[in-house]
């Protein structure tokens, strides 16, 4: 699941490798503070060894002429301070070493910053930063686990599925669940959705996309209806009719409780 944020760091561990003194050190900050999220991750030992290590050793001599950088704009100034303090821990995690401690965040990163982490399209300071309160919280270490542990595919079977992309109750992890029906990819047969129900009533669909779920039968309701997430309870036992719809797409399914 972090393919696309290992690939985004990549790209701007290359650009950075360029660096000579004298030009400009964002190229090489960017680079720096998206390790942070690599490391909070867990997928910096899966990227390049030279790799690292040259992005280390550039890191230190861009640094060591970050002091002469100065904005004439107050706001800038702020946002290179930032940078700066995201990039120096981008530099620590790249060598090895603990993070500095930090306190709890003032918000809780939700389950849809995780998913926007893992995304690898955020702006590398962007990502630290939500890296960084995710690190600090212990609530969002669980969800970033359970994501890291739900996108594993031991047996090639299971679909990568994102965290809700909304803010609300925590998602039921699958793994304690059972799968009961699934609806695929008429062209590449992948899946698109899974449908898990619980030994307490509880019926969960988890999308591959953040597209809107909902499902609908007799003896059906809802509990909670997120992008990319649906959870409700079915009255009864047995087999269930049920309408699954993804956005305005319906598919008509049977699943035993």
């Amino acid at each position: 699941m972090t393919d696309e944020l290992q690939r985004a760091w990549e790209e701007r561990a290359r650009t950075a490798a360029a660096w000579r003194e004298g030009d400009a050190i964002g190229p090489v900050l960017e680079a720096l503070a998206l390790s942070v999220a690599l490391e909070v991750t867990g997928a910096l030992p899966d990227t390049s060894r030279r790799a690292r290590e040259d992005l280390r050793r550039v890191g230190q001599r861009a640094l060591l002429h970050a002091g002469a950088e100065r904005r004439d704009d107050e706001d800038e100034e702020e946002a290179l301070r930032i940078a700066l303090t995201l990039a120096r821990d981008g530099l620590r995690a790249l060598a090895g070493r603990a993070p500095d401690p930090e306190a709890a965040p003032r918000s809780e990163p939700s389950p849809r910053d995780v998913s926007r982490l893992l995304s690898g399209r955020l702006d590398p300071f962007e990502a630290a930063s939500i890296a960084r309160r995710i690190r600090a919280s212990a609530r969002a270490r669980e969800e970033l686990a359970w994501a890291l542990r739900t996108s594993a595919r031991p047996d090639g079977t299971r679909a990568p599925l994102v965290l809700a992309a909304a803010d609300g109750e925590p998602m039921r992890d699958p793994a304690s669940g059972r799968r009961v029906a699934q609806v695929e990819d008429a062209r590449t047969g992948a899946a698109r959705v899974e449908v898990y129900a619980f030994d307490d009533g509880q019926l969960a669909a988890y999308a591959t996309t953040d597209a809107p779920l909902r499902l609908e039968g007799v003896g059906l309701r809802t509990t909670s209806m997120q992008p990319g997430y649906w959870s409700g309870h079915a009255e009864g036992e047995g087999e269930l009719a049920i309408a699954l719809f993804v956005g305005e797409e319906r598919f008509d399914l049977h699943v035993e409780r």
